[in-house]
């Protein structure tokens, strides 16, 4: 269920908050600004679990990394939180993403799998990532 959020006074929305909505304002946000934190995220976005729409994002085929960092809050208070770096799109074809996402989907139907799948789904990007950074690199020499 989506939840609209109104301005006091107003009778206009913001912005919607359904997931979809928030994947897509991440990727605008991404195309101008490749990074983004974790309170970041929450404070100038309203993405309240923005861990979850990165994942959701890598399985439809987004190159992002998660470095973790110390953040303090609005409150002074330090967290250790992701910050998440735009690499662009992956290049990966129809079927390779169509298993990821399968793969990503059936992890939320076995929980005790959650972090096995997030692990490989990890390993893949992080893989794609050093083979995409070996081509440049390769290209640049």
């Amino acid at each position: 269920m989506a939840y609209s959020v109104y301005q006091l006074g107003s009778s206009k929305p913001l912005y919607d908050n359904s997931a979809s909505t928030q994947k897509k304002r991440l990727v605008k946000y991404f195309e101008n600004n490749p990074r983004l934190s974790t309170i970041e995220a929450r404070d100038k976005m309203g993405i309240l679990h923005p861990g979850g729409r990165i994942n959701e994002l890598r399985a439809k085929g987004y190159l992002i990394e998660t470095h973790w960092t110390n953040e303090t809050d609005a409150n002074g208070v330090l967290h250790r939180v992701g910050l998440y770096v735009y690499q662009g799109p992956m290049m990966r074809s129809k079927e390779e993403l169509r298993a990821l996402s399968k793969e990503y989907a059936e992890s939320f139907d076995k929980p005790k799998q959650l972090r096995q799948n997030q692990n490989i789904l990890s390993k893949q990007l992080n893989k794609a990532i050093r083979i995409r950074r070996y081509h440049a690199k390769k290209s640049n020499d």
